[in-house]
C-alpha cells in the first residue's frame, strides 16, 4: 500500500494588513518593474498605504519550521481579476501544497489572471484543480522596458503641427474621448467571447481620467489619438491605453504621444517606464522598439 506524500513545500497565506504592509511594500518595490499596477493600489502620496476594499491581497510564504519567506504576493479584485508578483525562482512552487489556497478560490469567480507568464500559468493551473475551470482565451504579450541608450529615433522630428494637436486630458473630456476608447477596448481588450459595453467601457475612462496621466491628438475638433497610463508606481509606470483612430494610423502618432509621456515621467517625476504589446504584433513592437524599449519578460493574460 502506497502512503501519502507531502507535497516538499509547504504553504502559508496572510491576508494584507498594516501589520505586514512594510513587508509587502518591500518586495514589491524590488520587483516593481513588472509588478507597477499590483504596486500602485498600495501607494498614496509615495507612501505606503493599505487597498480599497475591491482589492484584496495575499502573501505566499514558504513555510518551514525555522523561518517564514514571502515567496509571492497576489490580489483578487472584487471583479474577479488577478493580478500576481512572484520572487524568482518560481519552480520552488512545483510541488507546493495547494489546500492553502483552495478556501480563498473554490468559491471565486475568476475572470482574468494577468502578470509574468509562468506565474500566469501557476494561478491557471490552480483554478484547473480548484475549479475544473479552464481559460476561455489567452493572450500573449512582450513585457517592455524604456531605455534611452537603445533609442533608434534620435534625429526624426515629427511635423511642428503634431505639438499643437497635443492635449493633456482631464474628465471634462470623457465624451469626447469615449469613441477612442471604444476602439481601443473592441480591439485590444475584450474577449471574443465577450461582448462590448459601452457603459463599462465608458466608466473604465472615467476611471483614468481621474486616476491617470493621459495625452490625446485632437484635429478639426476630434480626437485622433491617444495614450496614457494604467498604472502609476512607485519609480515606474505603465503606458497602456494607446490608439489612433483606424483612418489616421501610420502616420507617427502613437510614438509621438508616448514619446511625450516618457519624456514628462522622466523628467517631472523621475519614473521609469515599461508597457505590453501584443507577442504577434510586429508592427508595435517595431515602433517601440524604435523608440527606445527593450524586451523585459514574457507577459500573459488568460479570460474565463
Amino acid at each position: 500500500m502506497k502512503k501519502n506524500i507531502e507535497p516538499k513545500l509547504k504553504i502559508e497565506l496572510s491576508a494584507l494588513s498594516k501589520q505586514n504592509l512594510g513587508e509587502v511594500w518591500n518586495f514589491l518595490k524590488k520587483h516593481e518593474k513588472t509588478s507597477i499596477a499590483l504596486f500602485s493600489h498600495l501607494i498614496e502620496n509615495n507612501k505606503a498605504c493599505l487597498p480599497k476594499e475591491q482589492f484584496r491581497y495575499f502573501l505566499v510564504y514558504q513555510n518551514n519550521e525555522k523561518t517564514k519567506n514571502l515567496l509571492a504576493v497576489f490580489m483578487i479584485s472584487k471583479s474577479g481579476l488577478i493580478f500576481h508578483q512572484f520572487a524568482d525562482n518560481l519552480k520552488i512552487l512545483e510541488d507546493a501544497d495547494i489546500a492553502p489556497f483552495e478556501d480563498i478560490l473554490k468559491n471565486k469567480n475568476i475572470y482574468s489572471i494577468i502578470g509574468k507568464k509562468e506565474g500566469t500559468e501557476f494561478f491557471q493551473n490552480l483554478i484547473l484543480k480548484i475549479q475544473a475551470l479552464a481559460p476561455r482565451t489567452e493572450y500573449f504579450y512582450h513585457y517592455l522596458r524604456y531605455n534611452k541608450n537603445e533609442k533608434k529615433t534620435e534625429g526624426r522630428t515629427f511635423p511642428l503641427e503634431y505639438a499643437k494637436l497635443l492635449k493633456w486630458n482631464t474628465i471634462d473630456d470623457l465624451d469626447a474621448l469615449s469613441p477612442l476608447q471604444a476602439l481601443y477596448d473592441q480591439q485590444e481588450v475584450i474577449p471574443p467571447f465577450k461582448d462590448f459595453d459601452p457603459v463599462l467601457s465608458k466608466a473604465n475612462l472615467k476611471r483614468l481620467l481621474l486616476t491617470q496621466k493621459m495625452l490625446s491628438l485632437q484635429k478639426d475638433g476630434f480626437y485622433i489619438a491617444k495614450a496614457g497610463t494604467n498604472a502609476i508606481g512607485y519609480n515606474w509606470v505603465q503606458i497602456g491605453g494607446v490608439c489612433t483612430k483606424t483612418d489616421e494610423r501610420n502616420r507617427g502618432y502613437a510614438q509621438f504621444l508616448v514619446q511625450n509621456l516618457i519624456s514628462y515621467f522622466q523628467k517631472n517625476e523621475k519614473k521609469q517606464v515599461a508597457l505590453f504589446v501584443k507577442e504577434n504584433n510586429e508592427s508595435a513592437k517595431k515602433a517601440y522598439y524604435n523608440l527606445g524599449f527593450v524586451f523585459d519578460s514574457y507577459f500573459k493574460i488568460v479570460y474565463y
